[in-house]
């Protein structure tokens, strides 16, 4: 396969970006609640916005939010000389992975790595996190659903592109 030039890149992702066109322009609405944008304000006329979708979105968030993120494994399947080893697979993610994500959400001001998944979600219904695994650790970053543009097969994800500004 010859290698891609970045014309024909910036054409592949601008098609995947179109296929989405219709998802992109609903989340905008979605946000357009959340946000309490007045859509039918008029010069000299009164309007109202009802804050209960915020209201609404604020709850959720909150209720759906864990405050400490347990990982377990499924032991029904195991075998029984497995379970040390399954036992520290478990104590890597819950100790070290998931509080090493938590930190490094609330240092980069997003307010957790659980809560902002947990808004995407509750907000748009979409997610998308990009994670790699490495020797040492697992790398995980949550990007905005409206910025992802996958195309799927039958065989589940074929390719993604996500474009954001800078």
């Amino acid at each position: 396969m010859a290698a891609m030039t970045a014309q024909q890149l910036i054409k592949l992702c601008g098609e995947l970006q179109r296929d989405w066109a219709v998802r992109n322009t609903q989340l905008r609405d979605w946000y357009d609640l959340i946000t309490m944008v007045d859509l039918l304000k008029e010069e000299k006329m009164e309007s109202f916005v009802s804050n209960e979708p915020r209201t609404f979105y604020g709850l959720a968030l909150h209720l759906l939010t864990p405050s400490t993120l347990v990982h377990r494994i499924p032991l029904e399947t195991v075998a029984p000389e497995s379970i040390v080893d399954i036992s520290v697979v478990e104590d890597f993610l819950n100790r070290d992975v998931w509080s090493r994500l938590e930190r490094q959400s609330l240092l980069r001001g997003r307010g957790g790595f659980m809560r902002e998944l947990v808004s995407f979600l509750v907000a748009t219904g979409w997610y998308s996190i990009f994670s790699i695994a490495t020797e040492n650790e697992i790398i995980a970053e949550i990007w905005n659903p409206a910025e992802v543009f996958p195309e799927f097969d039958d065989n589940g994800l074929l390719r993604v592109a996500h474009i954001y500004t800078l």
